[in-house]
């Protein structure tokens, strides 16, 4: 007796194929359970790991960032600051501040605060974190390249006749007067505003603000209401001398400063190209985050636009 068939296919045949194809859909109905567990397994882990990297974000990358975005815009002016006594220290976070202050911070070890686990492309992120890593380690060592030679410039300035230059200069007051109170120890000026008394400073602390206005003065002219200004105090005096500074240089050239300037200058484009690096990367790792964990422009950069 024939088979009984259907569509010319034996029930055996049938049989088989239905089995076949069960097993088609089981095998496609696992694979959508597994990949919607792992997206399910990757979702929570982002949620978790979120809280972290933004943190990473905002406190490292971002202040690194604006830190870059500052100090280019302090290279392109040539802003320079020389300031000697514990008013450094309050500058230092400030762009080009000279000597360098101890609390200033250059995020070396940057490279320990991305070892993750940060669950992305490892070659490429790691490039990235080194390269960071690397120029900022080169960022400390051309600030200290600009330390050295502001130091050398600073005592040809002090030693190559700071009392006439300071004399000549403090001739030049017409609103203030000055008196020199040798008696005094440490010795002080007192100044005086149509006689009246207006205020004391020390001898030593007046020679730290002139030589700082110099300096700055061979970079740039200096302007009324500036940071290169405002930071050296006495701000009724230092207007009143910042405008006699570049003639006090024509007429009394300090020792090597133009090759002094020159090398700094050089060191400056060097920072330059280190900077524009570095905000770079930062920028890129930033883009990485914000593709792999989903990010918002506000989580990205809270305060965007303030700098």
């Amino acid at each position: 007796m024939d088979e009984f068939s259907i569509l010319g296919m034996s029930l055996s045949t049938i049989a088989n194929l239905l089995v076949a194809l069960g097993t088609i859909l089981l095998a496609y109905y696992t694979y959508k359970s597994v990949r919607a567990s792992e997206e399910q397994v990757k979702l929570a882990r982002n949620t978790i790991e979120k809280p972290r990297i933004l943190e990473k974000i905002q406190n490292v990358l971002n202040g690194i960032g604006n830190e870059m975005e500052l100090e280019l815009r302090a290279i392109k002016e040539s802003d320079l600051i020389w300031l000697i006594g514990s008013e450094q220290n309050n500058l230092y976070t400030a762009p080009l501040v000279f000597p360098i202050s101890s609390k200033k911070e250059f995020n070396i070890g940057f490279r320990k605060l991305f070892t993750g686990p940060e669950y992305i492309p490892a070659e490429r992120f790691s490039q990235i974190i080194g390269r960071v890593d690397e120029n900022l380690k080169k960022r400390l060592d051309t600030y200290r390249l600009i330390d050295q030679e502001l130091s050398r410039l600073e005592g040809n300035i002090r030693k190559d006749g700071i009392d006439q230059r300071i004399n000549t200069l403090l001739s030049k007051l017409e609103i203030f007067s000055i008196k020199l109170n040798v008696g005094d120890s440490p010795v002080t000026y007192t100044i005086y505003r149509n006689n009246a008394k207006e205020n004391t400073i020390a001898k030593a602390q007046l020679y730290d603000i002139i030589v700082s206005m110099v300096i700055s003065t061979l970079f740039k002219p200096l302007k009324k209401a500036e940071l290169r200004l405002g930071c050296l105090g006495y701000g009724f005096l230092t207007d009143e001398l910042f405008p006699h500074i570049a003639e006090s240089i024509q007429n009394q050239p300090i020792p090597e400063a133009d090759e002094i300037k020159e090398r700094i200058l050089s060191y400056l484009a060097f920072l330059k190209n280190i900077d524009e690096s570095i905000f770079t990367d930062i920028n890129s790792m930033k883009e990485v985050y914000r593709e792999k964990y989903i990010l918002t422009d506000t989580e990205l950069d809270p305060y965007q636009g303030m700098v």
